[in-house]
């Protein structure tokens, strides 16, 4: 049986009928930022979350990856002459003539250490992603870049409402309902509901 403890209670802050969810406190983990999925099913880029990263033209990274391999490979560059992206992919590709004698699988064991030692993804300390049956989606709470729209309820609330919460409990058909005194308790069997219970006040 699932303890109080491992349960947190959710508030949809853009819902005007202040529904919360419940579900596990497990699901909630540390996640890259850019591994997270919008309302479209569409994934998060570098770029688009600010990661210090290869895969965002924005920011140094693919420059910087370029510098050190030439230096790792002691590949004669004039430094003060800009370094684009161009010359990143051809690394990548094996066309930059200045690489034309170091080996692909030599070229390519470097960038991918290099990414793992280097590269700093922005992360959200609390996020759930699961699939809805048709799309991933993602669930933040701690998040510093946009709004999420979920946030946990404080513990007075949480409290009286898991005090209340009957635990998993017999849904005939698609949709279930339990009352207690303060709540009404909805459980559902579609499977783009990730909730254990929706809840409701009286």
């Amino acid at each position: 049986m699932t303890k109080k403890e491992d349960l947190i209670v959710i508030k949809d802050i853009h819902n005007p009928e202040e529904e919360y969810k419940i579900t596990l406190r497990k699901n909630f983990e540390t996640i890259k930022a850019c591994e997270t999925y919008d309302d479209y099913g569409n994934q998060a880029n570098c770029g688009g979350v600010g990661c210090y990263s290869i895969n965002n033209g924005e920011s140094s990274a693919k420059n910087d990856c370029i510098e050190d391999l030439y230096k790792h490979f002691n590949i004669q560059y004039d430094s003060h002459v800009h370094i684009d992206d161009e010359y990143y992919f051809d690394a990548l590709k094996g066309e930059n003539e200045l690489l034309e004698d170091i080996p692909q699988e030599k070229i390519d064991g470097f960038i991918e250490k290099w990414k793992k030692e280097n590269e700093i993804h922005e992360e959200y300390t609390e996020a759930w992603v699961y699939h809805d049956g048709s799309n991933f989606q993602t669930v933040v709470l701690d998040n510093h870049m946009f709004d999420s729209g979920y946030e946990e309820v404080d513990n007075d609330i949480q409290d009286a409402i898991l005090n209340e919460y009957p635990g998993q409990f017999y849904v005939e058909g698609a949709e279930g309902v339990e009352e207690t005194e303060n709540y009404i308790f909805r459980e559902t069997r579609w499977a783009n509901d990730p909730w254990l219970a929706h809840v409701t006040e009286k």
